[in-house]
């Protein structure tokens, strides 16, 4: 498996420093960042093959977030974890809610164990050959994808949350 850029976002310096420790021994570049804000301009400056980010955060949505990523980068691969969802909700659940809003590959629940996080990431940067007009149809799809949908994918989550 070849090295792969992989872009990493939690708006909690410990979780970031965590996950970073984990996927050290994949041997991948990981750039970290603690905002969403610096994640997008870090898209401005790098090509990167997979995002990791937390569903919830100060200025954006994870799902927001992926959505607006997506725009620059739509053939990037996605993993939105999130500690705050029903644990009743699984993956399924949370890809049903998100459906022709915003593509989200996996689905973790805080806490992550670390061979989970490496073994979803292994899974999705190791899935073989690359279906080249599947890929030009999912970036045509993000870019139709509008931020009041992804808002509206971010709300219906949030009726979700643990209270």
């Amino acid at each position: 498996m070849k090295m792969s850029e992989i872009l990493l976002v939690d708006d909690e310096k410990n979780i970031v420093s965590q996950w970073r420790q984990a996927l050290r021994p994949l041997g991948h570049h990981v750039s970290a960042f603690l905002s969403a804000a610096e994640a997008l301009a870090a898209c401005d400056e790098q090509q990167f093959d997979l995002v990791i980010v937390d569903f919830l955060m100060p200025e954006m949505t994870g799902v927001e977030l992926i959505n607006a990523i997506r725009k620059k980068i739509p053939t990037i691969r996605s993993i939105l974890i999130s500690g705050k969802l029903d644990k009743k909700m699984d993956e399924n659940a949370v890809k049903s809610v998100m459906q022709d809003r915003v593509d989200v590959d996996v689905y973790l629940k805080k806490p992550v164990e670390n061979e989970d996080l490496r073994s979803a990431v292994t899974a999705l940067l190791s899935s073989g050959e690359v279906d080249w007009v599947d890929w030009a149809e999912k970036g045509k799809a993000a870019r139709r994808t509008t931020d009041r949908a992804a808002k509206e994918a971010s709300a219906d989550l949030k009726k979700h949350l643990k209270k």
